[in-house]
C-alpha cells in the first residue's frame, strides 16, 4: 500500500507541474501504442548461485524480448495517462543451473520465465523542443510470472501470484504525421510471490523498446 501511494503521489506532482498554459482539454483521442522490447535482468534476477530446491534462491535469468500493447489518453497538451499490457520473456542459464545441481552439462535442461503485467501510469512530454521529443513516465503495475520448466523429458508449468510493482523510464518520440515512432528505456521492479511465499529477492530488470503509436479518434 506505500508502493501504491507512493507512486500516486508521484503521478500528481507530474500533473501538478505541467506548464500552465498545458492544462487545458485533452489533445485529440486515445493513442494505441504497439511496441517490442529487449529485456535484461539486475541484480538478484540474473544471478547464477543459490539453491534451487523448490523455489530457486537467485533467478539465473537471461535476456529475452518482450512485447506491450497500451491505451494512451491525453490529459493535457504534455500530459497523458495509459493502460497497458505488456508481456516479457526470460530464458535462464542452465549450464549454471546444472552445475549448481552438480549434473553433467549434457543433461537436458529447459527454464524460462514469462512475465505478465497489467500497469497504468503517467507519461510527461517534455517541453524541449527537438526533432525528436524527449518524454519521461512512471507506472504501476500487478505482474504475473509463468516458471516454465523442462528436465528428463518431464515439463511443468508453475505459476506466481500476482503481485504489485512499479515501473519508470524515459524515451523519445519521432513524429511522422499523424503516427509516431518512441524509443524508450524502462525499469521494473517487483517482488514475486510463488505459492504464497514472496520471494526473497527483488525480480528487477531493464528493457529497451521500439514502439508506435497510431490514434485511433481526434
Amino acid at each position: 500500500m506505500k508502493l501504491l501511494a507512493g507512486t500516486a503521489s508521484v503521478l500528481v506532482i507530474i500533473a501538478a507541474s505541467a506548464p500552465v498554459e498545458a492544462q487545458g482539454p485533452p489533445q485529440g483521442g486515445v493513442i494505441l501504442q504497439v511496441g517490442v522490447s529487449y529485456g535484461m535482468p539486475l541484480g538478484d534476477f540474473k544471478k547464477t548461485t543459490g539453491s534451487l530446491d523448490d523455489v530457486p534462491e537467485t533467478g539465473y535469468a537471461t535476456n529475452g524480448t518482450g512485447i506491450s500493447v497500451r491505451g494512451l489518453f491525453p490529459v493535457s497538451e504534455r500530459l497523458k495517462v495509459y493502460a497497458e499490457w505488456y508481456r516479457p520473456q526470460f530464458d535462464a542459464d542452465s549450464d549454471a543451473m546444472l552445475a549448481e545441481m552438480g549434473l553433467p552439462p549434457q543433461t537436458p535442461l529447459e527454464f524460462s520465465y514469462a512475465i505478465t503485467g497489467f500497469g497504468v501510469g503517467g507519461r510527461l512530454d517534455l517541453p524541449v523542443s527537438f526533432l525528436l521529443e524527449p518524454y519521461v513516465e512512471l507506472g504501476l503495475a500487478r505482474y504475473r510470472a509463468e516458471l516454465d520448466q523442462a528436465f528428463q523429458g518431464s515439463s511443468n508449468v508453475e505459476r506466481s501470484d500476482a503481485a504489485s510493482g512499479f515501473n519508470l523510464g524515459a524515451g523519445v518520440s519521432y513524429p511522422l504525421g499523424s503516427v509516431s515512432v518512441n524509443a524508450a528505456v524502462r525499469y521494473h521492479t517487483v517482488r514475486l510471490v510463488v505459492e504464497g511465499v514472496e520471494l526473497d529477492w527483488q525480480t528487477n530488470w531493464l528493457d529497451v523498446g521500439l514502439s508506435v503509436s497510431v490514434p485511433l479518434g481526434g
